[in-house]
């Protein structure tokens, strides 16, 4: 265990804490408490997690965030062929391991209450769907999102019951969606997350089979530098272990000056 919250440097206590007020601000899906239930914590594809997401579970399980890179953590690859380049994300392993017989373990912290431990990704769902489809969004943009949209065909409670989003909510949301923007644009510079290249003799494959073959191999040796062990996921856990001291959270958060 780490005593985390002493680790953080004031201004980025104030921060996590901020932070989390938004997290449930408004919203009628406050620590969700539909009973056996807990579908999405073990079936959702991808849920992207961010540097500050692993600090926010770490602030509130207090253990440490390299033990939770490795332990609940997985490597993932999203492909964009239109423009020829592969995505690296961090993505929960699921089923979640912070899910207990009682739900999630890190909603919110045991001691002050103050802090919300789940990645953004998490919060921000069903709501998210919700809004969308209730103030009105392009079939065009649910096809560049089919993982998000397709979870409305999935047999979830909440999906059935639908509530309305407030207006106050949804600027919440799209507040939200805003910090974890930021969080995920900071985050690939912190762990070194470039866009990979697919290359041209594969993209210019007219047989789609053929082309199959050679992206299949491409990506496997891809995605082999990523594996347990090897140098990439080394990569990441040595800069994971790095924000369990407060020279490496600083040095995280003077990178949002980058971005902006």
């Amino acid at each position: 265990m780490i005593d985390y919250y002493h680790v953080l440097p004031g201004d980025v206590r104030q921060y996590f804490k901020r932070r989390s007020e938004l997290c449930y601000s408004k919203s009628t899906f406050d620590i969700c408490k539909r009973e056996n239930c807990n579908i999405c914590c073990s079936d959702t594809v991808g849920v992207k997690v961010s540097a500050f997401d692993l600090i926010a579970m770490a602030l509130v399980s207090g253990k440490p965030v390299d033990e939770i890179f490795r332990g609940y953590m997985k490597i993932k690859f999203d492909t964009f062929e239109s423009v020829g380049k592969i995505k690296t994300e961090i993505v929960l392993d699921m089923p979640c391991g912070f899910l207990s017989e009682y739900g999630c373990t890190i909603q919110r912290d045991d001691v002050t209450g103050k802090y919300v431990g789940k990645p953004i990704a998490c919060v921000l769902f069903p709501e998210n769907i919700i809004f969308a489809n209730q103030f009105g969004i392009s079939d065009e943009t649910k096809e560049k999102m089919p993982q998000l949209f397709s979870i409305e065909n999935k047999n979830y409670p909440c999906m059935k019951d639908k509530p309305a989003v407030s207006k106050d909510r949804a600027i919440i949301l799209l507040n939200l969606e805003d910090v974890s923007n930021k969080e995920s644009a900071v985050t690939n510079h912190y762990f070194g997350f470039s866009s990979a290249i697919i290359p041209e003799k594969i993209l210019e494959k007219k047989d789609v089979e053929e082309a199959k073959i050679f992206f299949n191999g491409f990506m496997k040796e891809f995605g082999s530098r990523y594996a347990k062990g090897q140098e990439g996921y080394k990569m990441i856990e040595e800069k994971a272990a790095q924000l369990n001291t407060r020279e490496g959270v600083q040095r995280l958060f003077s990178l949002f000056q980058v971005i902006q």
